[in-house]
């Protein structure tokens, strides 16, 4: 397809092929805080005809579409839409080229919805429809969701359609990392019911889910299981399924760092000090951190947050600069024996310079078995000292008194 968009935002769509035609849509938005109005009008020619058309889909012919939302202090918000829509013909077949159908449909419906936000975890919300015409009828929606627990969701709700009546109950627990068991009840009564339990792991390599689900007098199980194999970054990973995008986070080699995904955790670094997050949103801001408040002693890490925007059925590799970093609080003391001065700083080579502190103490990072510095002494020249260093895994040492001359 051609399309041509103004400055206004009107969009013109031409198709080439058996049948010639195309369809323009325009609208307008306008809006603030409390407020928002907006209209979107369409309308197709006779021989028009979209990607719905080839699976035996009628083409809309012209529609009109505008809605009214209102945002009221603590009140909740209400909106008021109403849907012109004029159906048609344009049936495309591949074998023969274009085909009619003959007649028309055409709606217009009349849509009232209200929700409001309750202690922050409770969500109550009821919405109306009403067809002017009469070809689609009415029905009433309403219900509220609620959150308890860190993984746990649960709604209750109510449903009247042509006459027909049905309230419905549900409560869950999500896996969300690997470990995690989770569940679901549903519960659906009046002209319609079923009932539903189903349980679900999801380990380290994949997920594993069962149920039961009753509909009328008919009861039917189902056992499931369902995984992925992730190659990328150098690593290779068994993991829950990747529905979207993935990311590989790197943290050196150190195990057991937890990895949260939108400041919820959902892995923890394996024994090569990787992990898979697998359920990322392509084209979108996904932020990816790492919990460094649990790390050992000895280890620095360049950033704790990082924010991807992976491509669609893609992946990315994150790397937080976690190191171990071989440092040591070393204590300096002067030739007669006093601590060196504070202010002090301590200079190595191919090393950032570090300032002493109290007790002629300096914290010094990048070491080797065997060091050399030299340290200049506010209004006192400089002096020189050498000190050998063991790493402890876990630990910062503590070397000295170290003599500086």
């Amino acid at each position: 397809p051609r399309e041509i968009t103004d400055r206004y935002g009107a969009v013109g769509k031409a198709t080439t092929g058996p049948a010639q035609g195309g369809q323009v849509a325009a609208g307008l938005q306008s809006g603030n805080t409390r407020l928002n109005t907006n209209i979107v009008t369409s309308f197709a020619s006779a021989g028009y005809r979209d990607a719905a058309a080839l699976f035996g889909t009628s083409t809309v012919r012209s529609s009109i579409r505008t809605s009214v939302n209102l945002l009221t202090e603590g009140l909740g918000t209400v909106t008021l839409a109403w849907i012109e829509q004029r159906g048609g013909a344009g049936v495309y077949n591949q074998v023969g080229g274009t085909r009619l159908i003959g007649g028309t449909s055409s709606s217009s419906l009349l849509n009232l919805s209200y929700s409001l936000g309750l202690m922050n975890n409770v969500f109550v919300y009821a919405s109306g429809f009403y067809d002017l015409r009469g070809n689609v009828g009415s029905g009433v929606f309403a219900g509220l969701t609620f959150t308890f627990g860190d993984r746990d969701t649960g709604n209750l709700g109510y449903n009247r359609q042509d006459k027909s009546n049905t309230y419905s109950g549900q409560i869950q627990r999500s896996a969300v990392k690997p470990g995690d068991l989770g569940w679901r009840v549903v519960d659906q009564e009046g002209d319609i019911s079923r009932r539903l339990a189903e349980v679900q792991y999801l380990s380290g390599i994949g997920r594993v889910t069962g149920g039961i689900d009753q509909s009328g007098r008919d009861v039917a199980g189902r056992a499931g299981v369902s995984g992925s194999v992730v190659l990328g970054g150098g690593s290779a990973f068994l993991a829950d399924r990747v529905y979207d995008s993935f990311a590989i986070v790197r943290a050196d080699h150190l195990p057991r760092v937890p990895v949260l995904y939108e400041n919820r955790p959902v892995a923890e670094t394996r024994w090569d000090g990787r992990a898979l997050v697998p359920q990322l949103r392509s084209f979108d801001a996904n932020r990816l951190s790492i919990d460094s408040t649990g790390l050992p002693a000895d280890i620095e890490v360049d950033r704790s947050v990082s924010v991807v925007r992976p491509g669609d059925r893609s992946g990315v590799v994150v790397d937080f600069g976690v190191r171990r970093s071989l440092g040591a609080l070393v204590r300096f003391a002067l030739a007669d024996g006093r601590p060196v001065p504070i202010g002090s700083v301590v200079q190595r080579e191919g090393q950032p310079p570090a300032p002493v502190g109290r007790d002629g103490r300096a914290y010094l990072t990048g070491l080797g078995p065997r060091n050399a510095v030299r340290i200049e002494i506010a209004s006192d020249g400089t002096c020189e000292a050498r000190f050998d260093f063991t790493p402890a895994a876990g630990d910062i040492p503590l070397i000295g008194p170290v003599r500086c001359e």
